[in-house]
């Protein structure tokens, strides 16, 4: 990543979800860090409000903390498509480092 903005939430703003989808389309953000299962739970937010839209801007997704849940990526790869949203599994040690080795997620992997 080169020349990217930090954009810091609220307090608790990762749990409103209008908030926080509201936030990733004002502020334009591309790329998403977060654990499968707050996903998972996000996008199911936004797809049953016809919200998806919020995230047009967003060009990586990075999954870290669980095991990846191999139904949200194919649900959203068939919403956006791999040409739109690159998937990354991260792994780093919990304390200090959020990814210190990835694996770009592919259709072999879904």
């Amino acid at each position: 990543m080169l020349g990217g903005t930090v954009v810091l939430l609220r307090p608790h703003g990762h749990m409103d979800f209008h908030y926080l989808s509201t936030t990733i389309q004002q502020h334009q953000v591309t790329s998403i860090n977060v654990v499968p299962s707050f996903m998972t739970t996000f996008f199911d937010y936004l797809t049953e409000t016809n919200r998806l839209i919020r995230l047009s801007n967003v060009q990586s997704l990075g999954f870290f903390g669980e095991a990846i849940n191999c139904a949200i990526l194919a649900k959203m790869d068939k919403h956006f498509g791999r040409s739109k949203i690159r998937f990354y599994n991260l792994y780093g040690p919990a304390e200090c480092t959020l990814g210190a080795i990835y694996h770009r997620v592919s259709g072999m992997d879904i």
